[in-house]
This record gives structure tokens, C-alpha cells and sequence, in this order.
């Protein structure tokens, strides 16, 4: 941009994507903290509203950024990423007309995954800087340290360190080879397939150094880079996230119905509210829901979203201020 007289203010605004699978179109989504981005959309809506983010059978469910103490030689040995099947299908890690093309992880770490590497349905995967294969010794304290299960599978070592005050986490997926004469013979371009930009303090899950707290992915459908979509706890790497005493399990749109399923571990009494502008703290309720005294599953049917993209959920126990 420029003032009246022609001097560039410095001002500029765009964006950056790489590649994207043939007929999948990148669409503009706004997270809570005001942040743009360009995601692959669930489905192509030329001159219609977006349909929001295409989320992947594989996500990113929890990231140890910030250990709290040594592990052996290095501290960054007790790093980790965590990502989850969460889809109905066993997911292999690679091509499968292209065996030796894998998926991997990119920017703040670099890691490709090895060959013929799948993943189960609800299975969960560890990914951490040290060598598992050849560090043995520190395998095995650090399974110790987070009581891991011997089940979870665990990978690396990847290079780079977690950023404690902020990082990229980008898990790619191979697409077929370019065969084009006319383009880069043999090219393999690798689109994004989840990614989670995060920070450290608001609006972001404060993961204070020497805390030994994780953050974690409170819904794996929703936005991996959305705030309000993390929480930090206690570690469960190759465990379910930590949830807390009422937590949502499932959002969905219907039409232009939202389904909410929640649970309410203690069975408290709570209030489902719900806000279209997170940044202006105007919250409505929605729903008094009445607790039974034992732990519940419930659903919840939003009828006045109309479509809304952005609309944003929470649950209050009642004397919660």
C-alpha cells in the first residue's frame, strides 16, 4: 500500500500454500485469536460460504515443547509429539503406489516416517528426538518417566528442537509423483495434512518452563492451529488427552445444526454457552444441563447456529464466574 503521495507505507497482506490434492481447494478460516489462514476445505464452494477446514484421518494430539527435567545427556530427550488415527480406517504412512515416498513431519521438526509404517484405528504414535532403536538406555527411562505402555509405538529421531516459546508442527502426506514433461519429472509434492502453529500464554495454553506440562488437542475434528482448541495438563503421551471434569467429545455440523456431545465426568451441573465473536467476552447461554450425581455422555442440539462458521462453544459449571 501506498499514501496519497505515493510512498509505500510498508503495509502488505497475503498468504503462502503449498501444494493441495487434485480437486481440494484451499479456503480462508479465522481462529479465535483473529489469526487468517488458508486450509484445505472439506469440499469445493465456488460463490458459496466456505465449509471450513478438511481435517485429517491423522492428527497432531499432543506436543511436549517444554520438558521439566533431564533425561539422560539432554533435556530435549524428554520432547515429544504424539499423533492419533482418528478415523475408522487402519492409515498407512506412506504411498502406497510409492512405497519409498512416506509421510513426514516438517518445520519446527524434521522427521520422515519410515517405510511400510501404518497406524490402526485409535492407535497413538510417539515421535521424539532421540534414536529409540539405538539409545535403548534412554528408551527405556523415558518410557519410565511417562509410564508409557511397551503397545505404543514409538519413532524417531527427528532433528530440530520444539520451541518453547512457539513452533510450527506440520505433518505432510505424499501425493503421486509429477509425471508431466513439461513439469519437474519425478517431483514429489507433499501437502499438508494437518499443522498446529502454536504459542505459549494467551490465548494460547500457558505451559509455564519446569511445569513438565504438555499441550494437548481438546477435540481431534476441530482446527489443529485453533487456541481454544488446546489445553495444557499433565503428559499422556500414548494415552487419552487429559479432559478434566466436563469436556466436549464431539462437535459436528448437521445442515445448519451444530451437535454437541459432551461429558460430564463428575456429573455437575453446568451451563452450554456459546459466543460468534470469542474476542468481544459476550457469552450466551444456550442450555442449563443438569447433572446426575455419575459420570454422562450428552448431546446437545445448537438449532440457533444458522451456518455460523466461527461460533465457539464452552461449559460453565454453575458457580463458575
Amino acid at each position: 500500500s501506498a499514501n496519497a503521495a505515493g510512498s509505500l507505507t510498508g503495509y502488505m497482506h497475503g498468504f503462502e500454500f503449498g501444494a493441495a490434492e487434485n480437486g481440494v481447494s484451499f479456503g480462508r478460516w479465522v481462529t479465535s485469536d483473529g489469526q487468517e489462514h488458508f486450509t484445505a476445505q472439506h469440499a469445493l464452494t465456488l460463490s458459496e460460504l466456505n465449509t471450513g477446514p478438511r481435517i485429517s484421518p491423522i492428527v497432531i494430539s499432543e506436543i511436549m515443547h517444554t520438558p521439566s527435567n533431564n533425561l539422560g545427556a539432554d533435556v530435549t530427550d524428554l520432547e515429544f509429539i504424539e499423533l492419533q488415527n482418528n478415523s475408522e480406517e487402519r492409515i498407512p504412512l506412506f504411498d502406497v503406489s510409492y512405497p519409498e515416498n512416506t509421510w513426514r513431519l516438517r518445520n519446527g521438526v524434521q522427521y520422515d516416517f519410515p517405510p511400510n509404517t501404518r497406524v490402526d484405528v485409535g492407535e497413538r504414535i510417539l515421535i521424539v528426538r532421540f534414536d529409540p532403536v539405538n539409545q535403548p538406555e534412554v528408551l527405556s527411562r523415558f518410557r519410565e518417566h511417562y509410564q508409557i505402555e511397551n503397545s505404543t509405538s514409538i519413532y524417531g529421531p527427528y532433528s530440530g528442537k520444539l520451541n518453547n516459546s512457539g513452533d510450527e508442527v506440520v505433518l505432510k502426506k505424499p501425493d503421486a509423483p509429477q509425471t508431466d514433461p513439461d513439469q519437474n519429472i519425478g517431483k514429489v509434492p507433499y501437502v499438508t495434512f494437518d499443522a498446529v502453529f502454536y504459542g505459549v500464554g494467551t490465548p494460547w495454553p500457558e505451559s509455564v518452563v519446569g511445569s513438565g506440562e504438555s499441550i494437548q488437542r481438546i477435540s481431534l475434528g476441530q482446527f489443529g492451529s485453533e487456541p481454544a482448541n488446546w489445553l495444557s495438563a499433565e503428559p499422556t503421551p500414548g494415552a487419552r488427552n487429559y479432559r478434566g471434569n466436563m469436556y466436549f467429545t464431539e462437535i459436528n455440523t448437521v445442515g445448519d445444526r451444530v451437535v454437541l456431545t459432551f461429558e460430564l465426568s463428575e456429573g455437575k451441573d453446568c451451563i452450554l454457552q456459546y459466543s460468534d465473536d470469542i474476542g468481544s467476552g459476550e457469552w450466551i447461554s444456550l442450555k442449563v444441563i443438569q447433572g446426575t450425581g455419575t459420570p454422562d455422555e450428552l448431546e446437545v442440539t445448537d438449532d440457533s447456529s444458522q451456518g455460523e462458521k466461527n461460533r465457539f462453544y464452552r461449559l460453565l459449571q454453575e458457580s463458575d464466574e
